[in-house]
């Protein structure tokens, strides 16, 4: 279960990385991912911005994408993670 906390956290830590170029992978789902190269455009209470460079798109998710691992944000100068937080969350379904 992702709590408040856990939220609050990822939140204080990506305000400390807004202006910064990350490459992005996103989840859409049924197998579809998007992958884009932009940067932290600003940080607010339930979501956060990110701006393509190419495009200048913007995009905007949530702080529980990253904790449930639908978003993957890594820096591109470093190829670190931006937020570097692991939640043990159970796999959503299960084959039998």
């Amino acid at each position: 279960m992702i709590s408040r906390d856990s939220l609050l956290q990822v939140k204080k830590h990506m305000e400390g990385c807004i202006g910064q170029e990350i490459y992005i992978k996103a989840n859409l789902g049924r197998n579809k991912q998007m992958q884009k190269v932009g940067t932290i455009d600003g940080v607010f209470s339930n979501l956060f911005v990110i701006k393509e460079q190419e495009t200048e798109h913007k995009y905007s998710y949530t702080y529980a994408d990253i904790l449930t691992n639908n978003l993957e944000m890594t820096k591109i100068d470093t190829g670190e993670p931006v937020v570097n937080y692991e939640l043990n969350l159970p796999k959503k379904y299960t084959r039998l």
